[in-house]
């Protein structure tokens, strides 16, 4: 019960309407192959990225 109280709550306070937590299924279902591949393309670009170069320290 504790679970579904917050996320009531959350829908709530972050939305303003905790009965879009009746819809938030729905939401996910409609999200389509094309729409994950024109947002992957628009934020997954080289100039986006961050490389990190994790290197031994001295004597390991």
């Amino acid at each position: 019960m504790i679970g579904i109280a917050e996320n009531l709550a959350n829908y709530h306070m972050y939305f303003g309407d905790a009965n879009l937590i009746n819809t938030e299924l729905e939401n996910y279902m409609a999200v389509t192959r094309e729409d994950i591949k024109r947002v992957a393309n628009e934020y997954m670009v080289k100039d986006n990225r961050v490389v990190l170069y994790y290197l031994p320290k001295e004597g390991e």
